[in-house]
């Protein structure tokens, strides 16, 4: 596998991210991609300074699909709101979502 100078990567985004000038690599772009993907991370192809394609490892890609991603947005936008509960151990937090779930049967909601 080629090796990538650090010089390579314009910047070191705090998702585990890169972003990579795609004119840099020519037919090494395989082997870039491959390494991070064993590294679990994130590329940003770039065109010019844009961004043109975003390349995730397999297995992260349910988390930085569009959808989870607005989960994700709505749940931060609760917790600054302070529109959250917390628990004090595993166990008074599964209670709960047992009494949520008991709710949820004696509503008629759908059950999980």
């Amino acid at each position: 596998m080629t090796t990538v100078s650090a010089q390579t990567y314009t910047r070191l985004m705090s998702e585990n991210a890169r972003e990579v000038p795609m004119n840099e690599f020519g037919d090494r772009l395989g082997d870039v991609i491959g390494r991070a993907s064993m590294l679990g991370e994130v590329i940003y192809l770039t065109v010019d300074g844009t961004r043109v394609a975003k390349i995730v490892p397999h297995e992260d890609a349910w988390f930085r699909s569009p959808a989870w991603q607005a989960m994700e947005h709505e749940a931060e936008r609760n917790r600054m709101a302070g529109d959250h509960r917390t628990f004090d151990s595993a166990d008074e937090f599964m209670a709960h979502l047992e009494e949520l779930h008991h709710q949820a049967d004696d509503s008629g909601a759908p059950g999980q």
